[in-house]
């Protein structure tokens, strides 16, 4: 995060862990006959499309609820936001571990590829701020206050500078007014249950595994919480295993990396960011909220940086 980021605070756990086996040359002997024993079958490469999304409603929401408070229970959206300006289309991605990755480095008001990832408050509601909308890429931080000032959340007077908030997602319900953003202390207390640790899927996809409130692990898959240890945990998953853990409630947060100085992609594949819907409060400081992960250690955090880094966005719908 360079000099851009301060004051992090330890927030949840994250890696990732690959297994590995050395094949064996073993031979026999027969009758003074040297003979190769039988290979082993090679292992089938599984397609990601064979495996469509599960655990989600006709409108993207989860099927399992999460508690964000002592009072509320929210829904998961099925993947990251995503949006194509040359339509104006906002989307959740197809599969909960997609992200848009390089691509995003073409974001412009005409675009007509995907992006999913954007500066702070740009729903494309017109807040007061300079930049607003989801193709910003200004690199002035002061250009992303809404109204003018540090102090205003994605809440309140100015909840339409949420992306759930303001917009009708296409397989989302296509409704604006439907999902929101987490905030800060939703953020601590969802991690606080004890039920996130670090995933890889299909060996390419790396990020945090979401437990919901009642969770039954999947008979015959494993998942391992590491308990805020220095003990590394390895939970991977072939892509129709995943469909197991998805169908049984579980949430998954890709490590989509962030877009930085503009247009500038980094991190892709070794770290996560989200947007929280929280400016920080600290008087005087223009930072907004977020939560991160890195895959080179056991511990996501809790963060605050400039609004005019492009971070992934999850959104959640209350559960009435």
């Amino acid at each position: 995060m360079g000099k851009r980021i301060l004051y992090i605070t330890a927030f949840m756990l994250l890696t990732a862990g690959m297994v590995s086996c050395d094949k064996k040359d073993d031979t026999s002997i027969n009758n003074g006959t040297e003979t190769p024993t039988t290979p082993a079958e090679p292992a089938i490469e599984e397609d990601p499309a064979d495996f469509p999304t599960m655990g989600f409603d006709e409108n993207g929401a989860s099927e399992a609820l999460f508690s964000v408070s002592d009072s509320t229970k929210i829904r998961f959206a099925r993947g990251n936001l995503q949006y194509q300006a040359s339509t104006g289309t906002w989307r959740f991605a197809e599969h909960q571990y997609e992200y848009i990755g390089t691509d995003n480095e073409r974001v412009s008001s005409t675009y007509d590829g995907w992006i999913d990832l954007f500066c702070w408050g740009t729903s494309g509601w017109n807040s007061g701020a300079v930049c607003y909308q989801p193709w910003s890429t200004s690199m002035n931080n002061n250009d992303y206050l809404l109204g003018g000032f540090a102090s205003n959340s994605l809440t309140g007077a100015y909840e339409q500078a949420d992306w759930g908030v303001y917009n009708a997602i296409e397989n989302g319900g296509n409704e604006a007014g439907m999902w929101r953003t987490l905030g800060r202390f939703e953020w601590s207390y969802l991690r606080s249950n004890g039920k996130c640790a670090p995933a890889t899927i299909g060996g390419k996809y790396a990020g945090v595994v979401i437990l919901p409130d009642d969770w039954q692990t999947p008979e015959g898959l494993t998942y391992e919480h590491s308990n805020f240890s220095n003990i590394q945990v390895t939970n991977n998953y072939t892509f129709s295993e995943w469909q197991r853990m998805e169908a049984a409630g579980a949430i998954f947060m890709p490590a989509a990396g962030r877009r930085c100085y503009g247009t500038m992609i980094a991190d892709i594949g070794s770290c996560g960011y989200f947007w929280t819907s929280n400016s920080y409060s600290c008087q005087g400081d223009t930072r907004a909220v977020f939560c991160y992960y890195r895959t080179i250690d056991q511990y996501p955090q809790m963060a605050y940086g400039t609004r005019n880094q492009g971070f992934s966005v999850r959104l959640v719908m209350d559960q009435d």
